[in-house]
């Protein structure tokens, strides 16, 4: 409990520079299951290939001609799972990784990564859907492992 509330202040100051990015975090940590839209915009935001007054639909575009989204059916609306979240946050902090998600570039590889980093815990399933409150979460941990994006 402690580390959420400590990550959620981090994520609020972290996003704080907009009025608009800290409402979409206040917003976000009540969603059960976050779409691409919504970790695209956060996402990109933190990588610096958008500002914070884009939209979600376009976030997700840029990260789609980023190559942050490797998946070429996935839609904006679709519900993201845990290993491809870790990819678009270890791809955003260009977390290098191991041997294996250098090679493959793979996202379950991106997974184990941030499972190693301490971040996510090990028994987290890889077609686990993500909630708000541990995306902020995660996004938060891997700037602090980071040192920032």
């Amino acid at each position: 409990m402690k580390r959420l509330f400590l990550s959620t202040i981090v994520a609020a100051m972290i996003f704080s520079a907009s009025a608009q990015s800290a409402q979409k975090v206040t917003e976000l940590l009540s969603v059960e299951r976050i779409t691409y839209a919504d970790a695209s915009y956060f996402i990109a935001i933190q990588s610096g290939l958008a500002s914070d007054d884009i939209s979600e639909a376009e976030a997700f575009d840029i990260l789609k001609e980023n190559k942050f989204i490797k998946n070429k059916n996935v839609q904006s609306s679709d519900e993201i799972k845990i290993k491809d979240m870790s990819f678009l946050c270890v791809k955003a902090a260009e977390i290098k990784g191991g041997l294996l998600f250098r090679i493959t570039k793979a996202p379950r590889y991106a997974l184990r990564e941030l499972k190693a980093m301490n971040i996510v815990p090990n028994d987290t399933d890889p077609a686990a859907f993500v909630s708000g409150k541990e995306f902020i979460n995660i996004l938060s941990e891997c700037d602090s492992k980071k040192g920032g994006f």
